[in-house]
């Protein structure tokens, strides 16, 4: 089948696969730095809430580390699991699941609540001052 072919065969799956293959299809640094961004956007969701239960439940001296570790371990399986879902190895074809639908959604819902914690904190609390 020619090229001219191909392009004609219309592509019956549905838009948000469509779109995942479009990202797949990213050059290989581009989608480690999707990875790497939400899980950095995963961690500065996930802090302040952490934060918060470990103050109002767990407070202890010796433990003050323990939320950056639970937030921070939360990023790095948020990385490591859109490694697997979206990076792969070298040469490896990806393909769009519905698991790699659902990382997306999260990581896009992670960077928005980072980007409403962002106006709320630099923008509307600065400006009352």
């Amino acid at each position: 089948m020619s090229k001219k072919q191909q392009a004609q065969v219309p592509n019956d799956d549905p838009i948000p696969i469509r779109v995942v293959n479009v990202l797949l299809n990213l050059p290989r640094l581009l989608r480690i730095i999707i990875a790497a961004i939400f899980g950095v956007a995963t961690t500065l969701a996930l802090f302040e809430v952490v934060d918060t239960i470990y103050i109002d439940f767990f407070f202890d001296q010796s433990t003050r580390m323990l939320p950056a570790l639970v937030s921070g371990g939360f990023g790095l399986l948020m990385y490591a699991i859109g490694w697997g879902l979206i990076v792969g190895t070298i040469g490896e074809d990806r393909e769009a699941k519905v698991v790699t639908i659902w990382y997306f959604v999260i990581g896009i819902f992670a960077l928005l609540l980072v980007g409403m914690w962002f106006f709320r904190l630099f923008l509307i609390d600065s400006s009352g001052a």
